[in-house]
């Protein structure tokens, strides 16, 4: 993730080493997990199938990689990015402390406004036509997810970041911070329960939160994550 980052990692090699290292430690995982199996995600992992056929060894580590990826990098990412863009608006940021209903519909517009993925590449399975722009079957094809849900056919002021949008707008069903389709995200129920609780504790107990220094980007072509963001807050 921060592959391209310079400090984060000194070389691509070095990012590719680190990348090993965790592929090495997922072998360690199933190899420790069949000696002594655990009730938890990693053993019906490996005792699952698709289509019939036991997940490979390779297949366990792309996994595992994954959901080290997916359950904390993108969740992480989007706390982030929600308490710059409430910080930006602090009037907001009171409102939902007056108003905590308003939270659900809030984290979708701060998935919609600053999505935790940048971007994704397909492969075309079929012929297509998407708004007169031909796509051949085995294009490879980049998918900007805040472009996509920042569509002026279905959200108005896409610029404006509003928690009340919800309110007028199918935000949730509009956005695209997920996916869609057969890519849709298996965790976005988890995502959106941990974003919940995560800023319904934070509104219990901050007040006033506030910049306090300068924000530190990942320079990455895959996640809009911030490695370091200080602020400071007042306490309830």
């Amino acid at each position: 993730l921060g592959m391209t980052d310079p400090e984060l990692t000194t070389s691509e090699a070095d990012g590719e080493n680190a990348m090993a290292q965790m592929f090495f430690l997922a072998h360690e995982l199933a190899v420790a997990q069949r000696e002594n199996p655990q009730d938890d995600i990693v053993n019906i992992l490996l005792n699952g199938t698709v289509e019939d056929e036991p997940l490979t060894d390779e297949e366990f580590c792309h996994f595992f990689l994954m959901l080290m990826v997916a359950g904390n990098e993108t969740t992480r990412t989007v706390t982030s990015q929600g308490m710059r863009l409430l910080m930006e608006h602090p009037e907001q940021y009171q409102m939902l402390v007056d108003n905590p209903e308003l939270l659900e519909g809030a984290i979708e517009e701060i998935l919609r406004f600053d999505p935790a993925i940048i971007a994704f590449r397909r492969t075309a399975m079929e012929d297509v036509e998407v708004n007169g722009q031909r796509i051949a079957k085995g294009d490879k094809i980049h998918l900007y997810y805040a472009a996509a849900s920042s569509d002026e056919d279905v959200f108005s002021d896409v610029d404006t970041f509003d928690i009340t949008r919800s309110q007028r707008e199918d935000v949730k069903n509009g956005h695209r911070a997920f996916g869609i389709g057969e890519h849709f995200c298996l965790g976005s129920h988890l995502a959106r329960l941990e974003l919940k609780v995560i800023f319904e504790e934070i509104l219990k107990h901050v007040r006033n939160p506030r910049l306090n220094g300068d924000i530190n980007w990942l320079r990455s072509s895959f996640i809009h994550g911030i490695k370091k963001m200080p602020i400071a807050f007042d306490v309830v």
